[in-house]
């Protein structure tokens, strides 16, 4: 039976190839690309997809569709085949929210994880208009048939709107050659991969302790830790320190105006409060926000900012990521987000102006430093890079 796997509320800005996948955003209505193979009338396509809408009156324009091994769409995937499309889907979101950097504004690109659902459909071509769902049950699936009629699925509220993000493709090319590392953490890196796609889901029917509990549990399982705080509060921080050999950490740090031998105090604090939250919400207990520690949303935003440092960190380490300046970037400056509370300032007074807020939010102002201390150093690299353009090298270097 044919199968069409589709991201409907997502719309990647360019085409994405990693492995066997192919990613690419198709406006309903308009002919593939030259270069996608199908086996599907265009009728049948534009006709299946017509059924995902933002709103009843309001068709998508155009979605991801996700194509694998080169095979021509509307081929049958088996069960092999489509549990690699999904765990491409999930490593398609990491690499997507792991850009977001929680600052409001360009080039923020927020997503959440809602935004990466994929949908593989089975359909009889010509396509009648009638499908079979299944849902999962506790005590296995359900099994739903749908005849021909309008049926529509609509973009889910909370999302707001399709997730256009810019994605990491050496993340997601990395991910590709997860075969490199050993086999438990491998294992764990997957595991990790499904923790924090539960972390960052914005939906109102999954409430902040689930999400605090998953996004501790992503922290230590990408860092192999045990149960223990300790042991999460040595391996976390080793793992990011592979920065420490980057070109760019010693010119990040004069100016950021920091020094190596201070350590990593405020990581390790939140590491402790975050293992005190993980507790109290994993036996039903109520969250106590201490006045001097972080509150629970402050503790999501870090664990969503974290979580994918330490990811391309631990990747690098095993030869299948190329840390880029930004990330090391943000692994220095790391001690000065988390420190810089409250992340966000709450509007004291109704005419206050949105200037004075952001002036009063940590987060806010301590990311602007690290984005100008960014971009003081690649601007140093860009002036040395066009002098020895000029006088070359040996010279410049005498």
């Amino acid at each position: 039976m044919p199968m069409l796997a589709f991201l409907p509320w997502l719309k990647l800005r360019e085409p994405v190839r990693a492995g066997a996948f192919h990613a690419f955003t198709h406006v309903i209505d308009q002919p593939l690309p030259a270069d996608v193979p199908t086996g599907l009338m265009p009728e049948t396509i534009t006709k299946l997809l017509a059924q995902y809408r933002t709103a009843p009156h309001l068709p998508l324009r155009g979605l991801t569709i996700l194509q694998y091994e080169d095979r021509p769409l509307g081929d049958d995937l088996d069960e092999v085949a489509r549990a690699a499309l999904f765990r491409f889907a999930g490593q398609l979101a990491v690499s997507g929210m792991g850009e977001r950097r929680f600052i409001g504004d360009f080039p923020d690109d927020y997503t959440a994880s809602g935004h990466y659902q994929l949908i593989v459909q089975a359909f009889s071509q010509p396509f009648s208009g009638a499908i079979n769902l299944t849902h999962r049950r506790k005590g296995g699936h359900a099994n739903v048939h749908m005849g021909q009629s309008e049926i529509q699925f609509f973009l889910p509220y909370y999302l707001v709107g399709q997730g256009t993000p810019t994605i990491n493709k050496n993340l997601l090319e990395g991910f590709q050659q997860l075969d490199s590392l050993p086999e438990l953490q491998r294992n764990d890196v997957d595991a990790a991969v499904t923790q924090y796609l539960l972390a960052n889901s914005d939906s109102p029917d999954v409430p902040p302790d689930a999400l605090s509990l998953s996004t501790y549990a992503a922290l230590e399982r990408v860092s192999s830790s045990s149960q223990r705080l300790d042991d999460i509060q040595v391996k976390l921080p080793e793992i990011l320190s592979i920065v420490e050999g980057s070109p760019w950490t010693e010119e990040m740090r004069r100016e950021l105006k920091l020094c190596a031998e201070d350590g990593q105090p405020v990581l390790h604090q939140w590491l402790n409060h975050m293992y005190q939250l993980r507790g109290q919400v994993a036996h039903g207990k109520p969250v106590l926000n201490v006045p001097s520690g972080w509150s629970q949303q402050e503790h999501l935003i870090a664990g969503a900012f974290v979580f994918p440092l330490a990811l391309m960190c631990l990747m690098a380490r095993h030869g299948a990521y190329s840390l880029r300046a930004e990330d090391v970037a943000h692994v220095i400056g790391l001690e000065m987000l988390l420190a810089g509370r409250p992340f966000y300032a709450q509007r004291t007074l109704a005419d206050e102006a949105e200037i004075s807020v952001r002036e009063r939010s940590g987060w806010l102002q301590q990311f602007q430093k690290i984005n100008n201390a960014l971009f003081g150093v690649e601007l140093t690299g860009s002036l040395f890079a066009a002098y020895d353009h000029v006088v070359g090298p040996e010279q410049g270097a005498s």
